[in-house]
């Protein structure tokens, strides 16, 4: 309902808009400016502005014969926190970085200059920022260039109208820098649309419009099509600033613990050369891997300021799902089933773990003793919801960002699942087998 109330809003202030526009912006042939703050940046795939090929705000005229509604609106499905996570992140700088297609070997945005397109390059030292009004001003995002703290808007040449570009403004004149971001399938990457330029799939069919959407061309340079979930058509906003993790709630309800095929461990021991009953501990060790997996869920991809930071693991007690942090032996807290830690990783880590369990065995005369060991070991999934926060300089409060996800993992115990089985054999015996064998 949210993005429906900015579409109407905004395609009525489109048609007093696009006048203005078509009236005033492209007889505007202001100097070019130029004023990079840091190292002039090489145009790549893209060409040069002169005085006498200057760029303009695009006119539409078109787009005030299209209809002020669009039937086949695309938003897909999106979590609860989607609206929040966004106002979080709000001014903080991003790369804008394309999925695929053509441009591997170029694939972030760059800015040169204001009043200037912008380009593919190599390099992702062009940031960028997004500002949020209020909902009534029917504009879902503006989208800033860091370095020059001004819009981008969609633009034209004026040799060329027909080519629309992305440009730094020079101005703050949002009146063709009206964004919204479509998440994609892929975390982290969006659509970019902008919301006043329209085209028509069917010129005899009013129901056919839709809103252009930024795509990286093979040639470097970036222009529009209609959205069709093409790597060159999405883009990963790649943040600067990391986000420390607050928690990492488990959801003990959503838990699926499922027992697999036990471990076996094979030992062995020897009982002192002694007459008459003898107790003997074997120690059974093996050296196996549990397993984490995080998939979070939701639209960002938010960088953690601790990558590498470890968490507690959920445990297995008894075949029940133990969430961290809640759980304690006597009078003290025990994360010692919780261990060892494991990171956030989105690929399956894998943890060294060590089996240790002493079999306590008594045998009537001097024995070599087989033992085989069985242990559980389990298969476990169970929801989660990370929470994350960022201080950003200047401000009192802290931005907190939250995501649901699943966790799954792979849990070895020292729990026994069957009986041992002991096998005793007389040291005498043992050296008659022995002998035999030879």
């Amino acid at each position: 309902m949210r993005k429906l109330n900015y579409f109407i809003v905004g395609v009525s202030r489109l048609v007093i808009g696009t006048i203005i526009i078509g009236f005033v912006s492209c007889e505007q042939n202001l100097e070019v400016l130029d004023d990079s703050p840091k190292t002039a940046e090489a145009m790549v795939g893209s060409r040069s502005i002169s005085s006498n090929d200057s760029i303009c705000l695009f006119s539409n005229a078109d787009s005030l014969q299209k209809p002020q509604t669009r039937a086949n609106l695309y938003y897909p499905e999106m979590d609860e926190y989607y609206s929040s996570n966004m106002w979080a992140i709000r001014e903080l700088p991003f790369s804008l970085k394309v999925r695929g297609g053509g441009t591997t070997d170029r694939p972030y945005f760059a800015t040169q200059g204001l009043r200037k397109e912008l380009y593919l390059s190599s390099s992702n030292d062009s940031k960028f920022y997004l500002r949020i009004l209020p909902s009534s001003s029917g504009i879902p995002y503006l989208i800033y260039s860091d370095a020059y703290k001004r819009p981008l808007v969609c633009g034209q040449y004026n040799s060329n109208p027909d080519n629309k570009l992305v440009v730094v403004w020079d101005t703050d004149d949002i009146s063709t820098g009206s964004w919204d971001l479509i998440p994609s399938s892929y975390k982290g990457y969006f659509a970019i649309e902008n919301q006043t330029y329209f085209g028509m799939t069917d010129p005899n069919n009013p129901w056919s419009s839709f809103c252009y959407s930024m795509e990286a061309k093979s040639n470097g340079q970036l222009g529009y099509a209609k959205y069709s979930k093409q790597p060159q058509q999405e883009f990963l906003l790649e943040f600067v600033n990391g986000f420390d993790v607050k928690e990492i709630a488990f959801d003990s309800e959503s838990a699926v613990v499922t027992l697999l095929d036990p471990v076996e461990i094979e030992s062995n021991g020897q009982t002192e050369p002694v007459l008459g009953p003898s107790n003997i501990t074997i120690t059974a060790v093996k050296d196996v891997k549990d397993t984490s997996t995080y998939s979070e869920k939701g639209s960002l991809k938010i960088p953690m300021s601790k990558p590498n930071q470890l968490f507690f693991r959920p445990a297995i007690i008894a075949g029940q799902f133990i969430k961290p942090g809640n759980f304690s032996t006597g009078e003290a807290v025990d994360t010692t089933v919780f261990m060892p830690k494991a990171p956030y990783f989105s690929t399956m880590y894998e943890i060294p773990k060590r089996l240790s369990v002493k079999i306590p065995i008594t045998v009537n005369e001097p024995s070599l003793v087989k033992v085989t060991t069985y242990l559980k070991k389990y298969s476990v999934k169970a929801d989660y919801t990370i929470t994350m926060v960022y201080k950003k300089p200047g401000e009192v409060n802290e931005r907190e960002v939250k995501f649901k996800g699943t966790w799954n993992g792979i849990i070895h115990t020292t729990s026994k699942a069957k009986a041992d089985k002991i096998v005793v054999t007389p040291n005498d015996e043992y050296r008659r087998k022995l002998l035999e064998n030879r």
